[in-house]
């Protein structure tokens, strides 16, 4: 099975995708049959739509219908009662072989079939800058990747890819990522995907804010190990385009209800439908940060569970994670809450990056000395943004704002874990960037249950190699194995995650 890195099948797609006001019309053409092609009958428009939806679809990683949701769990927005013990080595390999195999793959194929047309280049750039988003999700799950050498085409195909280091791979992504941003241009002769770009429908200047946005989150990402590196790009970006208001968020809006590929429809819909409940509880943590401020959102968030503690001065309830032992009663099914009805809509919100986010960014980096401005102002704004973009009314947030929490105050160790406290809470159902900047920061402190682990009692660090890359291609996993002192286990930590405590 060593097609493990190379274009097996190539997908036709029924037709282009239509879409409007960053709204799916119509998604069933993506779950069409695949057909078996020549590649001079590929379009580039089909395939950049068919990875946006499905790696897009997939960035809640709720589990339960498929065999994600276990970095749903990692990050504590779902908490279940049926998943045993999370904290268990097990074979990960879903999300290695469909970043692979479904969506590098594609998208490395979309930027080959674009890069000899100068008509194309916006096209070809937006494709780059998309691959961009997907490399550094697969990076910051596993660590060091296969990168350099794998995704290839038929013809540059490496069965036994080398394995890069994660610094090496995040340099080039941001070397990559500053090239296509460049290249994006303004001239109307430049050929668009149009309906088929999901995200913004070919629309130049909100890809140049997204990829600008992008490279502040990367760059925030390796401050701690790399400082001059991150102060170089966010000296870069931090006065470019920026995502800056909810309408120009990147997000994507699932079919509604009545879809008739279920597919399609929210993920929280589907699970309803097949009666799965657990995940549909969001984790302690989130219910603690906006509990202990008396947030507004909580109603938005959760539910009233079924069975109330008359004992407790807040009836909503939220589920530690890795719960086990005396006590557990406490959190069955309907002593706690279910996720508000903001998220069981009809049609589910897939955020990538949003105006709340790119304002705490921004925070954090002035607070840290890598840009100007003011950090309270900033997280003021980014908290007005967060509580907007989930319909808190406007006398709520006025409140809201007055309050003590709504101004950093402390130690700049203090005022930063506000604003990570607050962005954790933006990023609800964004699991594996919420995952990836809890590592990266230490916030929010979580409460985690006492079963059984492979981690000492910890959240995990990373994703173990699949037992498949082992068999296929032993002797480079093997080397990245090396390159950890403690091996691969779910405790080694990746390349940027060095901050103590």
């Amino acid at each position: 099975m060593r097609f493990f890195y190379k274009i097996k099948t190539l997908i036709v797609l029924s037709g282009i995708i239509c879409m409007a006001n960053s709204c799916t019309k119509d998604f069933e053409q993506l779950n069409t049959s695949p057909s078996l092609v020549t590649e001079a009958l590929v379009k580039p428009d089909n395939l950049f739509s068919a990875v946006q939806k499905d790696a897009i679809f997939g960035i809640p990683d709720l589990g339960r219908l498929s065999t994600f949701g276990k970095i749903s769990e990692f990050a504590a927005f779902m908490a279940s009662e049926s998943s045993g013990f999370p904290f268990k080595n097990t074979d990960y390999d879903y999300y290695f072989s469909t970043y692979y195999r479904a969506y590098l793959i594609n998208m490395n194929e979309t930027v080959r079939l674009t890069q000899d047309d100068p008509g194309l280049s916006n096209k070809n750039a937006m494709a780059r800058i998309f691959r961009v988003w997907l490399w550094q999700n697969v990076t910051d799950m596993y660590g060091d990747i296969p990168y350099t050498e794998a995704a290839k085409d038929r013809d540059h195909l490496v069965a036994e890819p080398k394995y890069d280091k994660q610094e090496d791979i995040y340099k080039d992504l941001f070397t990559q990522l500053k090239a296509a941003t460049a290249q994006l241009s303004d001239d109307p002769s430049k050929r668009s995907y149009g309906a088929a770009d999901l995200l913004f429908k070919g629309d130049v200047s909100s890809w140049r804010k997204f990829a600008n946005s992008l490279r502040l989150r990367m760059a925030l990402r390796v401050r701690f190990v790399n400082n001059a590196l991150a102060q170089q790009n966010i000296t870069d970006v931090i006065n470019a385009p920026l995502i800056s208001a909810n309408a120009e968020n990147a997000r994507l809006l699932s079919e509604g209800s009545s879809a008739p590929n279920e597919n399609n429809r929210s993920p929280l819909i589907r699970l309803i439908k097949n009666n799965l409940i657990e995940p549909r509880h969001l984790g302690f943590p989130v219910l603690d940060i906006l509990a202990r401020n008396n947030d507004p959102r909580i109603p938005i968030y959760f539910k009233l569970p079924k069975l109330i503690d008359p004992s407790s001065s807040i009836p909503y309830r939220a589920r530690p994670i890795n719960v086990y032992g005396p006590g557990t009663e406490r959190y069955l099914r309907d002593s706690i809450s279910l996720v508000g009805d903001f998220f069981e809509a009809s049609q589910f919100i897939f955020n990538l990056i949003t105006a709340a986010e790119v304002s705490y960014m921004k925070a954090e980096a002035v607070l840290a000395g890598l840009a100007p401005g003011n950090a309270n102002t900033l997280y003021r704004t980014g908290i007005q943004l967060a509580m907007e973009q989930y319909g808190v009314a406007a006398g709520s947030i006025t409140t809201f704002l007055a309050s003590s929490a709504a101004t950093l105050n402390g130690t700049n160790e203090q005022q930063f874990e506000q604003i990570m406290n607050q962005k954790y809470i933006s990023l609800v159902y964004q699991s594996n960037e919420a995952w990836a900047e809890y590592r990266r920061t230490g916030y929010p402190k979580m409460w985690l249950g006492s079963g059984a682990t492979d981690t000492q009692g910890q959240i995990p660090r990373r994703l173990t190699y699949p037992a498949d890359e082992y068999s296929k291609n032993s002797v480079n996993v093997a080397a990245a194995a090396a390159h950890y002192p403690e091996g691969d286990k779910l405790t080694s930590k990746v390349w940027w995650d060095v901050k103590p405590g």
